[in-house]
């Protein structure tokens, strides 16, 4: 099954199911969609998601706002460059296997909650250098935030996570997260 909104196009509490796609083109609006185990959503720039779940094995590549917040249950969320996710959002990973992609210059501003073993944030920029890739967590009142730098460059460019929880600067691991990014996952 695939559904498909344009300009002026609204899906609402829409189930997707194993092999099925969600397009949301250009002016559309998707609402509380919920792409399930094998199924793809598709949200182009100039459109926003208002809430939603991402199922287990399902996938959203969001191109344009994220409004509402969104929870995840084992699925993955590609940011893409020129995304809007912003600050007063939260993306929640519930249970493990969650997979958050931040394409390279694009800010991530809302806060992740429930981040936990199995779970990754793959962040294409800033590169991976080993020994020259850094964290820093500075913990405030129920949430913190994870700054990650590459400081091999002299742009020292970086990248900064808003987290809900109590954590240490020990609970997060960074690696090579393939051809250019870095990856942070969660250790107990």
């Amino acid at each position: 099954m695939t559904l498909s909104a344009r300009s002026g196009g609204v899906l609402v509490n829409t189930v997707v199911n194993a092999g099925g796609a969600e397009y949301v083109g250009q002016g559309g609006i998707t609402s509380n969609a919920v792409p399930g185990s094998g199924a793809m959503a598709f949200i182009s720039a100039g459109v926003a998601i208002y809430g939603g779940r991402v199922g287990s094995g399902a996938s959203v590549v969001l191109q344009g706002a994220l409004r509402s917040g969104l929870t995840m249950a084992g699925g993955a969320l590609t940011v893409s460059a020129g995304a809007g996710v912003g600050a007063g959002q939260t993306v929640t990973m519930a249970g493990s296997g969650n997979a958050i992609t931040v394409a390279t210059d694009t800010a991530f501003n809302a806060t992740i909650a429930g981040f936990s073993q199995g779970d990754q944030i793959d962040l294409l920029g800033p590169t991976f250098v080993p020994g020259r890739t850094t964290l820093a967590w500075v913990q405030g009142a129920g949430s913190g935030d994870l700054t990650i730098r590459n400081t091999a460059s002299a742009t020292g460019r970086s990248q900064t996570l808003h987290l809900a929880g109590t954590f240490a600067t020990s609970n997060f691991v960074v690696a090579n997260g393939g051809s250019t990014g870095t990856v942070v996952t969660f250790r107990a």
